[in-house]
């Protein structure tokens, strides 16, 4: 936060320049989209490690039905 933006809180007033709210605002926008990023690939690392656990569920239980079937 810009320091000409800390007695907003308590005064309901500023001294910033219009280009320091801009930078600030951008600077803010531009975080907000890193973490949107992110999420997305924390998101895409849970598919795929969903999607690991399954193949990996499938494949134990194949092999399993198949000791089974040699042992009968």
């Amino acid at each position: 936060m810009p320091f000409c933006l800390i007695e907003y809180s308590y005064s309901g007033r500023h001294t910033c320049d219009d280009w320091e709210l801009e930078s600030y605002f951008s600077e803010v926008e531009e975080y907000t989209n890193l973490l949107a990023r992110f999420l997305r690939d924390v998101e895409n690392y849970q598919n795929e490690v969903d999607s690991f656990v399954s193949d990996s569920v499938r494949f134990a239980k194949c092999e399993a039905d198949e000791v089974i079937s040699q042992h009968e």
